[in-house]
């Protein structure tokens, strides 16, 4: 990463992403040229910003407001220069099975770990500082994608909120997610045609007849498609075909 370029160029991009998000969190009105500077300068360059925001902002906005500091000026543009599966990256299963560890921490499976060459992870240690953690695990999963055991975790999840919800399966909000997932992924799912009950297809209790789903996708007219996708109630978690044209398709 060139330093120079990433101050000049991407620091004030990113400096409003993170604008958005402390308004997303109800930050006291102050103006944006004070936010965006004392964000990007700190409090020692710009007196004028740190005294704007200083008597605006209680202790809680203010440290907000130094870790987004911090965030723009220390963590991101060290995480940026990393670079994945070198000097970092998550463990594949081939990397779980070759680690001489019997028992591989959580920590060391879900997050990014260090790297002590091209594809060859550190046997043991991890990254000790948790913003680092948690900037190099986002990039990993950026980089890399869900590996399948992440994917299935993430659809016995879903499985398990949409079970403990109520109402026909179709309109159940973890059905909808998943619905959202596939089309943003360019899927469809099968269901109900739009502003239609399939006959039978939810009693009470929200009992649906499977053939009801093979009529055509959720929201779309016309016969089903052979890609179409299994709706989450019917998605066989056990059955690795199922689960591979869904993790392909996501």
């Amino acid at each position: 990463l060139n330093r120079s370029f990433y101050h000049k160029e991407l620091k004030p991009l990113m400096a409003r992403w993170q604008l958005l998000y402390l308004r997303n969190k109800r930050l006291p009105s102050v103006e944006d040229k004070h936010l965006l500077s004392y964000m990007m300068k700190g409090p020692l360059k710009d007196r004028q910003a740190a005294s704007a925001v200083q008597v605006a902002l209680d202790d809680e906005y203010m440290k907000m407001l130094n870790l987004s500091h911090d965030l723009l000026r220390n963590f991101i543009p060290h995480v940026l220069s990393k670079i994945n599966r070198v000097s970092f990256g998550l463990l594949t299963k081939q990397d779980l099975r070759n680690s001489e560890e019997s028992n591989v921490s959580l920590a060391r499976r879900l997050a990014a770990v260090p790297f002590i060459g091209k594809d060859i992870p550190s046997r043991a240690s991890q990254f000790s500082h948790p913003d680092i953690v948690i900037g190099l695990t986002i990039l990993g999963y950026r980089y890399e994608g869900l590996r399948m055991s992440d994917f299935e975790n993430t659809l016995i999840e879903l499985r398990e909120k949409l079970d403990s919800e109520f109402g026909p399966y179709h309109k159940r909000p973890s059905a909808i997610r998943y619905k959202e997932w596939v089309e943003a992924a360019g899927g469809k799912v099968r269901g109900p045609r739009e502003g239609e009950e399939a006959a039978g297809a939810a009693g009470a209790g929200g009992l649906v007849d499977a053939e009801a789903y093979a009529i055509a996708p959720m929201g779309r007219q016309g016969g089903r498609g052979s890609d179409d996708i299994w709706p989450l109630h019917l998605l066989d978690l056990k059955d690795d075909n199922h689960m591979n044209v869904t993790y392909n398709l996501l």
